[in-house]
């Protein structure tokens, strides 16, 4: 029998393949001290609920933290028509961000990573008007780039080594 590497194959069937020996390593070892046939397979269907309630846990986490972002970026992307007004590039502006949004949920990929760089890059300047602000008699100014940075690096961990939120990704993409 041919050994075959698995890990580029499908993903979806490597990693029911992996769940599946590792159901069956622990099936077994559980029927081996509960004798009989027929616990075999409802140790299997139970591990199998188990592994399926655990995924869906998971997606449901990680589909909370990509609409969390996503609505998140599109509200503060209509902030600028408050600051700035009402023109043609503040309006592109708003659209560019609304569809962005509505890709970052609908689990296009690229659009992940474009999130997370974009949120890594913006730390810069945002711990550059926390240094301007710092000597400022204007604290909400301070506590809001603060805010700001904070919440930056949070959807730019988030994005890229979360497991949830690469679970619910993975989702939307086979589905």
């Amino acid at each position: 029998m041919d050994k075959k590497d698995h890990s580029k194959a499908n993903p979806t069937v490597y990693k029911s393949a992996l769940c599946g020996k590792k159901i069956d390593e622990q099936t077994n070892s559980k029927a081996s001290e509960q004798k009989g046939p027929d616990n075999t397979a409802a140790l299997k269907a139970q591990a199998l609920e188990a592994l399926d309630q655990s995924m869906q846990k998971q997606s449901k986490m990680g589909k909370i933290i990509v609409f969390t972002i996503g609505i998140i970026s599109f509200i503060s992307s209509l902030v600028l028509i408050f600051l700035h007004g009402f023109t043609f590039v503040v309006l592109t502006a708003v659209i560019i961000q609304a569809v962005f949004s509505c890709a970052l949920i609908s689990g296009v990929s690229w659009i992940r990573y474009l999130f997370a760089i974009s949120a890594f890059l913006n730390i810069i300047p945002s711990l550059k008007a926390v240094l301007e602000f710092i000597n400022q008699p204007y604290p909400l100014a301070l506590t809001l780039f603060i805010l700001l940075t904070l919440y930056q690096t949070a959807c730019g961990i988030l994005l890229i080594f979360n497991k949830s939120v690469s679970e619910y990704m993975y989702a939307q993409k086979y589905k």
